[in-house]
């Protein structure tokens, strides 16, 4: 049995038999995935050999819907560190505002969060009160890297999940207490996510 990607990885999902196991390399796409100069050829055997996975997606937010610049004011501010700004984040909501502070790099860096949006429980309820419009569903994207892709893999189409949309704006530690003790508020909020 000869199997295309696509086939493959279908194949796999469905728990039926397949030619060899698949194969994917994070980050590889058709065009393939560079960090850095050195690793083109990698890159390109990768987007050549491998079993593809491509994201796709309709426009989407999670917090604000539509609603997003109507309600979230974003300011960067220089820090004393070279090659580090601040972002700082405020969600206005019906309750009251909401701030965060991330540190972001001007090099490419990964970034981290110097103090999380949501830090007492009564701010889950913050995050309640705000107005949610829906971006309208698309599936433009989706289908133009299908067919681009071809049987080389797969589409997957990507939603926010409900748990890390959270997780992001109070953090692990106090995502962990929150859990325990205020844990309906933490259910209200990731089931209304």
């Amino acid at each position: 049995m000869k199997l295309t990607s696509r086939e493959r990885i279908m194949r796999i999902f469905q728990n039926k038999e397949v030619d060899r196991p698949a194969l994917k390399l994070w980050g590889t796409t058709l065009d393939g995935f560079l960090l850095h100069p050195d690793y083109k050829p990698v890159c390109e055997m990768a987007a050549r050999l491998s079993d593809l996975f491509i994201s796709a997606g309709s426009t989407f937010d999670v917090y604000y819907g539509r609603n997003y610049e109507k309600h979230v004011e974003v300011e960067i501010k220089d820090t004393s560190l070279d090659n580090w700004k601040d972002k700082h984040i405020v969600f206005h909501t019906p309750e009251g505002d909401l701030h965060g502070v991330e540190r972001i790099s001007t090099v490419g860096e990964p970034s981290y969060t110097l103090e999380y949006l949501v830090k007492e429980p009564e701010d889950l309820k913050k995050l309640l009160s705000i107005p949610y419009e829906p971006f309208p569903f698309k599936t433009d994207d989706y289908m133009q890297k299908q067919a681009k892709l071809g049987d080389r893999g797969v589409v997957i189409f990507e939603v926010e999940h409900a748990g890390y949309a959270l997780q992001r704006l109070v953090g692990s530690e106090n995502m962990a207490y929150f859990s325990i003790d205020c844990r309906d508020v933490v259910e209200e909020v990731t089931s209304t996510f």
